[in-house]
Protein backbone atom coordinates (compact mmCIF):
# COMPACT_ATOMS: atom_id res chain seq x y z
CA UNK A 1 0.00 0.00 0.00
CA UNK A 2 0.85 3.81 -0.99
CA UNK A 3 1.35 5.88 2.76
CA UNK A 4 2.06 9.17 2.85
CA UNK A 5 3.22 10.75 5.75
CA UNK A 6 2.99 14.54 6.15
CA UNK A 7 4.20 15.94 9.55
CA UNK A 8 4.38 19.22 10.63
CA UNK A 9 6.28 20.29 13.53
CA UNK A 10 9.90 22.27 13.24
CA UNK A 11 11.80 20.45 15.77
CA UNK A 12 13.55 17.55 14.32
CA UNK A 13 13.70 15.77 18.23
CA UNK A 14 9.93 16.58 19.21
CA UNK A 15 7.40 13.89 19.60
CA UNK A 16 6.03 14.17 16.98
CA UNK A 17 8.94 13.39 14.82
CA UNK A 18 9.96 10.25 16.54
CA UNK A 19 5.79 9.29 16.44
CA UNK A 20 6.42 10.13 12.42
CA UNK A 21 9.68 8.05 12.52
CA UNK A 22 7.67 4.98 14.10
CA UNK A 23 4.87 5.25 11.86
CA UNK A 24 7.19 4.93 9.14
CA UNK A 25 9.68 2.19 10.85
CA UNK A 26 6.02 -0.09 11.41
CA UNK A 27 4.89 0.42 8.08
CA UNK A 28 7.85 -0.25 5.93
CA UNK A 29 8.92 -4.06 8.19
CA UNK A 30 5.25 -5.05 6.47
CA UNK A 31 6.19 -4.06 3.13
CA UNK A 32 4.28 -0.40 2.51
CA UNK A 33 5.43 2.13 0.50
CA UNK A 34 6.23 4.97 2.59
CA UNK A 35 6.76 8.95 1.50
CA UNK A 36 7.30 11.38 4.28
CA UNK A 37 7.19 15.02 3.53
CA UNK A 38 8.39 16.61 6.50
CA UNK A 39 7.22 20.48 5.56
CA UNK A 40 9.52 22.27 7.67
CA UNK A 41 12.72 20.04 6.64
CA UNK A 42 11.75 20.72 3.33
CA UNK A 43 11.30 24.16 3.45
CA UNK A 44 7.57 24.08 1.65
CA UNK A 45 6.50 27.53 1.38
CA UNK A 46 2.92 27.80 2.63
CA UNK A 47 2.00 31.04 0.98
CA UNK A 48 -0.47 31.17 -2.27
CA UNK A 49 0.94 33.58 -3.52
CA UNK A 50 -0.60 36.14 -6.07
CA UNK A 51 1.49 34.35 -8.92
CA UNK A 52 0.31 30.44 -7.61
CA UNK A 53 -3.24 31.83 -7.79
CA UNK A 54 -2.93 33.62 -11.38
CA UNK A 55 -1.05 30.25 -12.30
CA UNK A 56 -3.99 28.32 -11.18
CA UNK A 57 -6.79 29.94 -12.36
CA UNK A 58 -5.51 29.87 -16.12
CA UNK A 59 -4.67 25.77 -15.25
CA UNK A 60 -1.26 26.17 -15.20
CA UNK A 61 -0.18 24.37 -11.71
CA UNK A 62 3.00 25.32 -10.26
CA UNK A 63 6.03 22.91 -9.99
CA UNK A 64 6.25 22.56 -6.56
CA UNK A 65 2.55 22.31 -5.91
CA UNK A 66 2.29 19.29 -8.96
CA UNK A 67 4.62 17.41 -7.07
CA UNK A 68 3.08 17.43 -3.82
CA UNK A 69 -0.53 16.77 -5.45
CA UNK A 70 1.32 14.09 -7.24
CA UNK A 71 2.46 12.61 -4.22
CA UNK A 72 -1.10 12.58 -2.61
CA UNK A 73 -2.48 11.21 -6.06
CA UNK A 74 -0.28 8.11 -5.72
CA UNK A 75 -1.31 7.68 -1.74
CA UNK A 76 -3.91 5.25 -0.66
CA UNK A 77 -3.72 6.72 2.91
CA UNK A 78 -2.11 10.16 4.05
CA UNK A 79 -1.46 10.04 8.01
CA UNK A 80 -1.31 13.54 9.17
CA UNK A 81 1.44 14.72 11.92
CA UNK A 82 0.85 17.54 13.35
CA UNK A 83 1.47 19.40 16.91
CA UNK A 84 -1.99 21.66 18.35
CA UNK A 85 -0.93 25.58 18.62
CA UNK A 86 -3.74 27.94 19.39
CA UNK A 87 -6.00 25.16 19.02
CA UNK A 88 -5.46 24.64 15.16
CA UNK A 89 -2.78 23.04 12.97
CA UNK A 90 0.75 25.17 12.69
CA UNK A 91 0.56 27.24 9.19
CA UNK A 92 3.15 25.75 7.36
CA UNK A 93 0.50 22.96 7.20
CA UNK A 94 -2.57 24.66 6.69
CA UNK A 95 -0.58 26.79 3.77
CA UNK A 96 -0.08 22.88 2.78
CA UNK A 97 -3.62 22.07 2.53
CA UNK A 98 -4.25 25.58 0.92
CA UNK A 99 -2.06 25.84 -1.83
CA UNK A 100 -2.14 21.48 -2.64
CA UNK A 101 -5.84 21.07 -2.38
CA UNK A 102 -6.79 22.81 -5.25
CA UNK A 103 -9.87 23.10 -7.81
CA UNK A 104 -9.87 20.74 -10.00
CA UNK A 105 -7.62 18.42 -8.27
CA UNK A 106 -9.21 18.16 -4.71
CA UNK A 107 -12.54 19.08 -5.63
CA UNK A 108 -14.49 20.81 -8.18
CA UNK A 109 -17.97 22.75 -8.23
CA UNK A 110 -21.00 22.03 -9.39
CA UNK A 111 -24.64 23.21 -9.95
CA UNK A 112 -25.30 21.10 -6.62
CA UNK A 113 -22.01 22.79 -4.76
CA UNK A 114 -18.41 21.68 -4.49
CA UNK A 115 -17.55 17.72 -5.26
CA UNK A 116 -14.43 16.32 -3.54
CA UNK A 117 -12.20 14.10 -6.27
CA UNK A 118 -10.04 12.37 -3.84
CA UNK A 119 -12.05 9.65 -2.70
CA UNK A 120 -11.12 6.30 -1.96
CA UNK A 121 -8.35 7.70 0.29
CA UNK A 122 -7.89 6.67 3.79
CA UNK A 123 -6.56 9.42 6.28
CA UNK A 124 -4.90 8.88 9.84
CA UNK A 125 -4.08 12.08 12.47
CA UNK A 126 -2.38 12.86 15.06
CA UNK A 127 -1.98 15.44 17.13
CA UNK A 128 0.64 16.33 20.35
CA UNK A 129 -0.69 18.80 22.41
CA UNK A 130 -0.01 20.14 25.63
CA UNK A 131 -3.19 20.81 27.27
CA UNK A 132 -5.43 17.91 28.31
CA UNK A 133 -8.05 16.37 26.00
CA UNK A 134 -10.38 16.86 28.84
CA UNK A 135 -10.53 20.42 28.70
CA UNK A 136 -10.79 21.25 25.46
CA UNK A 137 -13.87 18.14 24.98
CA UNK A 138 -15.39 19.91 28.21
CA UNK A 139 -15.92 22.65 25.90
CA UNK A 140 -16.82 21.10 22.72
CA UNK A 141 -13.46 21.99 21.14
CA UNK A 142 -12.66 18.85 20.08
CA UNK A 143 -15.39 18.46 18.02
CA UNK A 144 -14.68 22.25 16.35
CA UNK A 145 -11.39 21.62 15.96
CA UNK A 146 -12.20 17.96 14.02
CA UNK A 147 -14.91 19.57 12.03
CA UNK A 148 -12.34 22.82 11.00
CA UNK A 149 -9.34 20.33 10.67
CA UNK A 150 -10.89 17.37 9.07
CA UNK A 151 -13.94 18.12 7.38
CA UNK A 152 -12.77 20.90 5.82
CA UNK A 153 -9.07 19.47 4.37
CA UNK A 154 -9.89 15.88 3.82
CA UNK A 155 -14.28 15.19 3.98
CA UNK A 156 -14.95 18.17 1.81
CA UNK A 157 -12.10 16.50 -1.29
CA UNK A 158 -13.63 12.94 -0.64
CA UNK A 159 -11.19 11.38 1.43
CA UNK A 160 -12.63 9.28 4.34
CA UNK A 161 -11.00 10.32 7.66
CA UNK A 162 -10.18 6.86 9.94
CA UNK A 163 -9.00 8.01 12.97
CA UNK A 164 -7.75 11.35 14.77
CA UNK A 165 -6.08 11.05 17.88
CA UNK A 166 -5.63 14.14 20.34
CA UNK A 167 -2.33 13.01 22.47
CA UNK A 168 -2.61 15.40 25.28
CA UNK A 169 -0.19 16.40 28.11
CA UNK A 170 2.94 15.81 25.67
CA UNK A 171 5.24 17.86 27.28
CA UNK A 172 4.68 16.80 30.45
CA UNK A 173 4.26 13.07 29.98
CA UNK A 174 6.95 10.36 30.80
CA UNK A 175 8.96 8.44 27.76
CA UNK A 176 6.89 5.43 29.23
CA UNK A 177 3.42 7.10 28.20
CA UNK A 178 5.18 8.91 24.57
CA UNK A 179 5.19 5.20 23.96
CA UNK A 180 1.97 4.02 24.83
CA UNK A 181 1.10 6.67 22.56
CA UNK A 182 3.20 5.61 19.55
CA UNK A 183 2.32 2.31 20.22
CA UNK A 184 -1.92 3.03 20.27
CA UNK A 185 -1.15 4.88 16.90
CA UNK A 186 0.92 2.28 15.08
CA UNK A 187 -2.13 -0.31 16.58
CA UNK A 188 -4.37 2.09 14.28
CA UNK A 189 -2.83 0.60 11.51
CA UNK A 190 -3.74 -3.10 12.23
CA UNK A 191 -0.81 -4.48 10.44
CA UNK A 192 -0.94 -8.02 11.76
Amino acid sequence: MNHLIILAHPNPKSFSTWLTDSITEALVVKGHNVVVRDLYAIGFNPLLSRSDLASLQKGEIPADIRYEQNLLAEAEEITVIYPLWWDNAPAILRGYFERICTNGFAFKYTDKGMVGLLSGKKVRIFTPMGNSYANYEANGGIEIMRRSFDVCNFETCGMEVLYHRYFDNVPSATTEKLQQYITEAINSYNLD
